[in-house]
């Protein structure tokens, strides 16, 4: 991967033009989350990756998506997309790789109610190494964290309280010991 830079040239685009662009680059997976109904979180890189969405169904599609589509509003709690395939577990790199997601506080309160909220938790090995990407405890920060090796890298990369939608992302290669943190444009280490 040559690196999430060229994602800046996601910004602008709609539907069918977005998701075209960032197939693209190639991923393992990627789910839009764009579904209205059902339980089946679709992805459109290979169907044996699909998710299943272990939340009230009934708020599918209530929030306005960036790529002109709409997005379930996960609440805090229970509600997630299960991801795991043996699929995905087959393509997935623990020691190389990405991951990023769109976020959106439903309300600047979510920000300051001191409830860590996961955006993504990507583990193997039983929770012993993982990728995380949370919504911390403390007011307004973002706390991404990767596990691995006994070891925890991780930084507060941004603060929240913006209610717009945010890309949020972690970069890892643990053949150079290192682990980037991505809050849109900003990285750290």
């Amino acid at each position: 991967m040559s690196g999430l830079g060229g994602l800046s040239g996601l910004s602008g685009l709609f539907g069918a033009e977005y998701v075209e662009r960032v197939l693209s680059y190639d991923p393992i997976a990627y789910w839009p989350l764009d579904e209205t109904s059902g339980t089946t979180a679709v992805c459109r890189v290979n169907s044996a990756q699909n998710g299943t969405y272990k939340r009230d169904v009934s708020t599918m599609g209530t929030v306005a998506g960036i790529d002109g589509n709409t997005a379930p509003n996960f609440t805090a709690g229970s509600d997630y997309v299960d991801i795991y395939s043996a699929a995905l577990n087959t393509a997935y790199n623990k020691d190389l790789g990405s991951a990023l997601i769109w976020c959106k506080g439903s309300g600047a309160g979510v920000w300051t109610d001191s409830t860590e909220r996961f955006a993504l938790c990507v583990s193997w090995g039983g929770f012993v190494e993982y990728a995380r990407l949370i919504k911390g405890a403390v007011n307004n920060t973002l706390s991404p964290l990767h596990r691995r090796d006994g070891g925890n890298y991780g930084a507060v990369v941004g603060t929240g309280g913006d209610t717009a939608w945010f890309l949020y992302g972690t970069t890892w290669d643990a053949s150079g010991n290192v682990t980037t943190f991505h809050y849109n444009t900003t990285a750290g280490t």
